[in-house]
C-alpha cells in the first residue's frame, strides 16, 4: 500500500524558514563566536582571577559550539532533499 502525502501550506513555509536558516549566517555566527572567546583565553590579552572563570566557562562552550556547528552541517546534508521535495509540492 502506497502512502500518499500531505504537504500543507504551513510545512512549505517551515521548509523555506529552515532552509532559509541553515544557509544563511548562522554557522559563521558560532565560529565568529568561538575567534572572540579565544581572543579572551589568549592570556597575553586577559588575564586574573575573572579571566580564569571566563576561560573554564569558554572551554566548555567552545566543545559544545563546534558540535553544534557539525550537528547542523548533518542536518543540512541530511535534510537537504526533503526541504527541496516539500518546497515543488
Amino acid at each position: 500500500m502506497t502512502e500518499g502525502v500531505l504537504v500543507t501550506p504551513r510545512a512549505k513555509e517551515a521548509a523555506e524558514r529552515i532552509s532559509r536558516i541553515l544557509s544563511g549566517p548562522l554557522t559563521e555566527q558560532i565560529n565568529q563566536l568561538r575567534r572572540e572567546a579565544e581572543v579572551l583565553r589568549d592570556k597575553n590579552v586577559f588575564r586574573g582571577a575573572t579571566a580564569n572563570a571566563f576561560d573554564t566557562y569558554a572551554q566548555e562552550a567552545d566543545a559544545s559550539l563546534s558540535k553544534t556547528v557539525q550537528s547542523l552541517e548533518e542536518f543540512r546534508q541530511k535534510t537537504q532533499q526533503i526541504m527541496e521535495m516539500i518546497l515543488q509540492y
